[in-house]
């Protein structure tokens, strides 16, 4: 008998153990079960995340393709340019010069009309003095040495506006 109650207590004894140890582990269990709510809600949280700037990626990366082509478009433009301003600030280089040789050309031919005038402006002057034709002179120049210098003035005045013309269609173009 004593060994019968000796069995039963060591049974009660088994049994208390094994009912702490069950309870530790459905502590344990809860605990676990806990952590893996916490990361499955985190998984999820990131993977709609992740859905999300997928997409937001795709777009960027067009984005920031068309913004490449445009920017080399707009280097392109931006070099024709350039070389188009090259070639007009040659052309006023051009046109200057030659509206300098315009001016020296009109100087030298007015020198000449002056040299001429005055040459056949003394042999007249004698000859109008001697005729007595009064107001025939005007300080050494004839009305029509006045005339024409005038002409040959309006003249250049054009050339120089059809020159300056040129030069404001070749800006408006470019």
């Amino acid at each position: 008998m004593r060994q019968i109650e000796q069995m039963e207590s060591e049974e009660l004894l088994a049994q208390k153990k094994l009912r702490t140890e069950v309870i530790q582990l459905e502590d344990m269990l809860a605990q676990v079960r806990k952590e893996y709510e916490m990361l499955r809600i985190e998984f999820e949280q990131n993977l709609a995340a992740n859905e999300q700037t997928g997409p937001i990626n795709k777009e960027m990366r067009n984005l920031i393709t068309s913004l490449q082509a445009h920017n080399l478009q707009l280097k392109g433009e931006v070099s024709r340019y350039k070389r188009k301003g090259k070639e007009t600030q040659l052309e006023i280089l051009k046109l200057r010069a030659d509206l300098e040789e315009m001016k020296k050309a009109e100087l030298r031919a007015l020198q000449q009309q002056q040299q001429q005038q005055q040459s056949s402006g003394n042999s007249n002057s004698a000859a109008k003095d001697a005729a007595g034709v009064p107001g025939s002179q005007t300080g050494g120049a004839t009305v029509q040495d006045i005339k024409q210098e005038s002409g040959i003035k309006e003249e250049i005045k054009e050339e120089m506006e059809d020159t300056n013309e040129k030069v404001r269609n070749k800006n408006d173009k470019s």
